[in-house]
């Protein structure tokens, strides 16, 4: 296998960052999130596979929070933010779901805040979908490193824990 540098032919990358997540819908690969070592980053920018080119996406609905360490997951074509962690100015960590849906001839994601019991404030766990679920494993649950494997069923809105 060889990597090669892509080029994009329009459009702008996103600033350097780390802590993003990149998904991919409709055939863009949706940037979310993310710090440098100067800012916390609230910018979505999509890059359009087939046209190989950048564009930034303008958020609405629920305002997005700064945040790194989160997770991003797809279903059914909509995007299901989880948690993360603020870094600064503040070490706030989040317990919120988000569900976007994103517009690609628009260039918008429209957020909706979920209600969330049974999954506490985490960053830096992983997640994957499976059918119309999402599992969460680990990350940072107050200051502790978590050993929990939780799921949301996206199609009836619960979380459950796996013991």
């Amino acid at each position: 296998y060889t990597w090669h540098r892509v080029r994009p032919r329009y459009g702008q990358p996103p600033s350097p960052r780390s802590g993003h997540t990149m998904s991919l819908v409709d055939g863009h690969l949706i940037v979310i999130g993310g710090n440098n070592a100067l800012c916390m980053e609230t910018t979505c920018h999509a890059f359009n596979v087939m046209a190989c080119g950048w564009a930034p996406v303008r958020n609405t609905g629920e305002p997005l929070q700064p945040r790194s360490g989160h997770t991003v997951t797809v279903v059914n074509g909509r995007l299901y933010l989880i948690g993360g962690k603020q870094i600064f100015p503040t070490m706030q960590t989040h317990s919120d779901l988000l569900i976007g849906t994103f517009d690609s001839e628009q260039s918008t994601i429209h957020w909706e805040r979920a209600p969330v019991t049974g999954l506490d404030q985490r960053a830096y766990h992983s997640a994957v979908a499976y059918k119309d679920s999402i599992y969460v494993f680990g990350g940072i649950v107050n200051n502790v490193y978590c050993r929990e494997l939780c799921v949301y069923h996206t199609t009836r809105g619960v979380w459950a824990t796996i013991s």
